[in-house]
């Protein structure tokens, strides 16, 4: 694509016998002049497409030409009128030199690259910090049950004291109560205690029974 002239200038365009403009694209500035000329022998036509500009001028043999002047910057687009030759456009872009030229955004700079292939750590979206305590609830301590002194799992029932020894006897006479080994007369002192309490023997016949008693 052509550049844009410097300075106010004829620029030409040739319609070809191929049915086209060529170039079919010019680059001028304002002050510059477009010159068509018919080059292929064919009757052609510049007609303006574009509302910026009116021109529909006949080059209808080899030789002929029109031109235009453009003083204002914009597009401005054609085409050749003849029906056999519905391909044949063309544009002239015009350009005010004396206009600031469009500020340009400067493209962003690269991004580094990080030395040695590592690719860069990625942020998690969560933004929770891993839990440090484990998951289980430690227990608060074995429940301690007091042991109880003797044989292990055996628990004494109240009020219950030792089991008497079967060799202690009551022996009742004088003096009240008091053990005494298991004599003779302390074997048969249950017995004599059961007549006395279901036969009704009498105090006569148990002082026989105590007299006659085995030591």
């Amino acid at each position: 694509m052509p550049a844009f002239s410097a300075h106010a200038e004829t620029i030409g365009v040739a319609a070809t016998a191929e049915n086209v403009f060529k170039p079919a694209s010019v680059n001028v500035v304002t002050g510059d002049t477009v010159l068509w000329t018919n080059t292929g022998g064919i009757g052609h036509t510049v007609t303006s497409t574009s509302a910026n500009w009116s021109k529909s001028d006949a080059i209808p043999a080899v030789g002929t030409s029109t031109s235009f002047k453009f003083e204002k910057a914009g597009r401005y687009t054609y085409h050749c009128a003849n029906p056999a030759h519905p391909a044949m456009t063309g544009v002239v872009n015009v350009r005010d030199p004396k206009a600031p030229p469009r500020p340009t955004t400067p493209p962003p700079p690269p991004r580094p690259t990080p030395t040695g292939g590592a690719s860069p750590p990625t942020a998690t979206g969560s933004g929770t910090p891993p839990s440090s305590s484990p998951s289980e609830t430690p227990s608060a301590g074995p429940s301690a049950t007091p042991a109880v002194s003797g044989s292990p799992g055996v628990t004494p029932s109240p009020g219950v004291g030792p089991a008497e020894s079967p060799s202690a006897t009551v022996f009742l006479g004088e003096g009240g109560l008091r053990p005494l080994p298991p004599t003779g007369r302390n074997k048969g002192l249950p017995v004599l205690l059961a007549l006395l309490l279901v036969g009704g023997v009498g105090s006569a016949e148990l002082r026989a029974l105590l007299a006659n008693a085995p030591d």
